[in-house]
């Protein structure tokens, strides 16, 4: 959809040749909205997804240079097969958090100024606000079940390196069920006099939760085999 460009920093207005996009900065109109918002892997290199997506993700220079916060946009027109009439206008969206992310969507097809979200600081010991597109906050609301999974997953996974193909499976099955069982807590435990509230604070309470389950997984397994 997108065609190739080569990395750099900046705003700036472009002509592929597979067509036109313009990367924009701070001011741009306002387009058809519809609801499509999905995330993009970045990867440094060409890929096959290359030509689907105009930004490549930033070497590790040039990603310490810029701030959290940082947005860089790009916008196409999508029109019908006579290319007469416009049917929508995708957005690729480019933003750093802890690390690079992309978003490619028909949906808030906007420039979204003043928006912030909340992100934590270790030097601050407290929440503070970053710059941020709509689009960011819209699909962490509207996520499903599958991507807090797979999110849950790639952050508290228990599985380790191994050969043996069924120790995956089994390590797949045993995340899958850590995850369900903090959704449950999640429900259950909203009460603050509940003994396991302390497993919802966002800081280190699913550290908490993981370390306390596998301490009584160890003493059960003792005691059963002695």
């Amino acid at each position: 959809m997108f065609g190739q460009q080569k990395e750099r920093i900046g705003t700036s207005a472009m002509q592929s040749s597979k067509g036109k996009y313009q990367q924009v900065g701070r001011k741009a109109s306002k387009a058809q909205h519809m609801l499509l918002v999905g995330t993009h892997a970045l990867t440094k290199k060409k890929s096959r997804t290359a030509d689907d997506f105009p930004f490549a993700k930033l070497s590790n220079g040039a990603l310490k240079k810029v701030k959290r916060g940082w947005t860089r946009i790009a916008r196409r027109k999508v029109v019908n097969e006579n290319r007469t009439t416009p049917l929508c206008t995708v957005q690729a969206t480019v933003w750093k958090d802890k690390k690079l992310v992309g978003f490619l969507h028909n949906h808030l097809v906007d420039d979204t100024e003043d928006h912030t979200v909340q992100r934590w600081s270790p030097r601050k010991k407290r929440r503070k606000s970053i710059p941020s597109h709509e689009v960011v906050t819209d699909y962490s609301y509207h996520m499903n079940g599958v991507d807090h999974k797979d999110r849950d997953t790639a952050d508290w996974t228990v599985s380790l390196k191994s050969n043996r193909f069924y120790l995956r499976i089994f390590y797949w099955l045993f995340d899958g069920v850590l995850h369900a069982m903090c959704t449950i807590i999640k429900v259950v435990a909203s009460d603050k006099a509940h003994p396991w509230h302390k497993y919802l604070s966002k800081h280190l309470g699913r550290h908490k939760f993981q370390m306390d389950l596998a301490n009584d997984l160890i003493s059960r397994g003792i005691s059963m085999d002695w």
